[in-house]
């Protein structure tokens, strides 16, 4: 480059001031044509995003995908709601866990694994970039899940990671899923040759077979635990004939996970209050509390509360405990006016991390008087009546936790005694 440069000025040694202007022009055609190549590969990257999500929520790529995984997955119990199938597991609790929660999980290391990224992975944060929220923000991938001698689940071993680990390794299995369809509509009859052609969830399943990959992934697989939530409510403000209603959202569209999609709020990463450059061991103790990340997407997704998307400031990880809403509903909880009920584990199959599940039952007529607000998660947000629960759902894209969420839900036994169960007409 330097003798090309040489070249040419000696070319014109004798004009100068046509020099810089030749320079001059040619700097701006070389930035010209770098800016177009930039501009052009953003519009392909944007194209694939849109084809991505649009495909994911197709009629069409949803069947197709349920019989990947029924034949994955042959020997587990999927979620099954209004006599459809998802794509989720249901993994039921051992009653054994009780609010406050404080023998359910287990963590098991602080230390923050270290990953090679490959080209594909680069590519899929690539695609995902405009929706991603705070990637290094530390939080608790699953370990492993250990049942009772029945099939319920006793409690979980956790260890550390972060939320750009978890898309790495686990949303890039329905990234891959999205692609073999793109490629290989017509499904091989045999696992091992499905498997062939998905890479990273093999890598996810290592030697093991599906129940014992789903219960501990292997070593190089970081899938985020999320917790979740179904809030079931007497809304006292039904002109003196109060009623039982549900909180449902439908998913922003600019969200990383199921946009557009229906869904039972809170829910959210089991993830640190904090901030992505913390790491001392004692705040990543502190943040192990599968209490307070309920409690804390709970105000985040129902009230809109943003100082609990991420620790603003230097204060301390407890806040989420003496956040206003938190502690009237924690107090509502200790007058047995309102239940937070352990009802399991939910695997979502298209990426396969596991939802640590509840059911909040409120009857409290202060809570009743407040206004819900979704946070930016939501395009909308929406109270319904349990009874108009199920007309509401039939022919819309729930998601697929949420929907054995509801699943669970309906088996609770304060449900069946309130006739709740019965109203959702399951």
């Amino acid at each position: 480059m330097f003798v090309i440069f040489l070249t040419i000025y000696h070319g014109f040694k004798q004009d100068l001031k046509a020099f810089w202007i030749f320079l001059g022009i040619s700097i701006l055609l070389i930035l010209a044509q770098v800016v177009f190549r930039i501009l052009k590969s953003k519009k392909k990257v944007d194209s694939q995003r849109k084809d991505f999500f649009k495909t994911l929520i197709s009629p069409k790529y949803l069947g197709w995908q349920q019989e990947i995984f029924n034949r994955l997955y042959a020997n587990l119990e999927f979620a099954e709601l209004y006599k459809k199938k998802y794509p989720a597991l249901v993994l039921r609790d051992s009653k054994i866990n009780k609010y406050p929660f404080g023998d359910l999980c287990e963590l098991k290391s602080e230390k923050l694994p270290t990953i090679k990224l490959s080209s594909e992975q680069k590519k899929f944060l690539k695609i995902l970039n405009p929706t991603l929220h705070y990637p290094k923000m530390k939080g608790f991938s699953l370990k492993r899940l250990h049942l009772n001698r029945l099939g319920f689940v006793d409690k979980l071993e956790a260890n550390t990671t972060n939320y750009k680990q978890n898309l790495v390794t686990c949303h890039i299995l329905e990234w891959e899923l999205y692609k073999y369809y793109k490629t290989q509509k017509k499904i091989p009859d045999s696992t091992k040759e499905i498997l062939d052609n998905l890479p990273f969830r093999s890598k996810y399943h290592g030697d093991k077979n599906a129940k014992s990959a789903v219960l501990e992934p292997s070593d190089n697989s970081f899938p985020l635990l999320s917790v979740q939530a179904i809030i079931v409510y007497r809304d006292y403000n039904e002109y003196n004939n109060s009623t039982w209603k549900v909180i449902l959202k439908k998913r922003n569209t600019n969200v990383a996970v199921k946009p557009g999609f229906f869904q039972f709020p809170p829910a959210g990463g089991f993830e640190v209050y904090g901030s992505e450059d913390d790491d001392d061991n004692i705040l990543l103790k502190q943040g192990f509390d599968v209490r307070s990340a309920i409690f804390r997407e709970y105000a985040e997704e129902i009230f809109d509360i943003k100082d609990m998307q991420a620790r603003p400031d230097s204060r301390e990880i407890d806040f989420v405990y003496k956040e206003e809403n938190v502690v009237e509903l924690m107090n509502s909880i200790n007058t047995k006016n309102s239940h937070l009920d352990f009802l399991g584990v939910i695997v979502d199959l298209s990426v396969l991390r596991h939802e640590i599940s509840f059911l909040l039952l409120i009857d409290d007529e202060d809570f009743s008087k407040k206004t819900i607000r979704g946070n930016w998660e939501a395009q909308n947000i929406m109270p319904v009546d349990v009874r108009n629960l199920k007309s509401t759902l039939q022919n819309e894209n729930l998601h697929s936790s949420s929907a054995a969420l509801l699943q669970l839900a309906s088996e609770n036994k304060r449900l069946k005694e309130l006739g709740i169960t019965k109203s959702l007409e399951l």
